[in-house]
């Protein structure tokens, strides 16, 4: 992910409320989301690549997403990827500050990760391997600080301030897709070989997970819609 918007706590019916896009290579093998077959109680896209994913859910209410922050001359192959760290919270039954004091952070590539494990939402960088846990309001994440001020990150905040508790997805999605004429610093990054590839939205209640994803192709190109909503499970 590379623009992620928060509301956390901020409204009655649903503590958590995310829209995100996904910005990668058009040609980086991905399944859109769905429920694994190696983890069915996971629900999100997958990089065919890593095996990791970018952001998920899964059916006990746990999520979390990753935005990339590469550092000066990094090569990938020195690091582990960063979707493995988005996998392994999904599959952990740890607390969110449990799980992010735990990471590694000189194996990883340079990222920021947000973890949710239905109570606790915390965020852990490695530019600095730097935690913290969220305060109830709204947040945005990006490619660099947290609730920077960078024309991206103000693209659209306060609109999903304004959006996020009348419960629209479509309000939302439409606040995330394309806009003419494109400009730098928007939501949507339009591009032939690198874009945005899809639209999240995430409404998290004590029920339920309500889940819609566009996707796009190059230059903003209109994909698959999918809609989903999962019912939590308790053990």
């Amino acid at each position: 992910m590379c623009l992620i918007l928060l509301a956390f706590k901020v409204d009655q019916k649903y503590p958590l409320i995310v829209a995100a896009n996904r910005d990668e290579y058009f040609a980086r093998p991905t399944n859109a989301a769905h429920y694994w077959m190696d983890h069915p109680n996971i629900f999100g896209g997958r990089d065919l690549e890593e095996l990791g994913t970018w952001m998920g859910v899964t059916t006990t209410g746990r999520f979390a997403a990753v935005a990339n922050w590469s550092r000066n001359e990094e090569r990938a192959s020195d690091y582990r990827s960063r979707g493995e760290l988005v996998r392994d919270f999904l599959l952990t039954e740890n607390k969110s500050l449990e799980y992010v004091r735990s990471i590694p952070y000189s194996e990883y590539r340079g990222c920021n990760l947000i973890v949710y494990d239905g109570v606790e939402l915390a965020f852990w960088s490695n530019h600095e391997n730097f935690f913290t846990e969220f305060n109830p309001g709204y947040h945005v994440l990006t490619n660099a600080n947290l609730d920077n001020n960078s024309p991206r990150a103000k693209s659209g905040f306060s609109q999903f301030k304004q959006l996020a508790t009348k419960h629209e997805a479509n309000s939302l999605l439409e606040l995330l897709g394309p806009k003419e004429p494109y400009q730098d610093g928007d939501a949507f990054v339009m591009g032939d070989t690198y874009g945005t590839r899809s639209s999240t939205t995430l409404f998290f209640s004590t029920t339920t997970i309500v889940v819609n994803e566009q996707q796009y192709g190059p230059r903003a190109k209109v994909g698959t819609l999918i809609a989903e909503e999962i019912a939590l499970c308790t053990r």
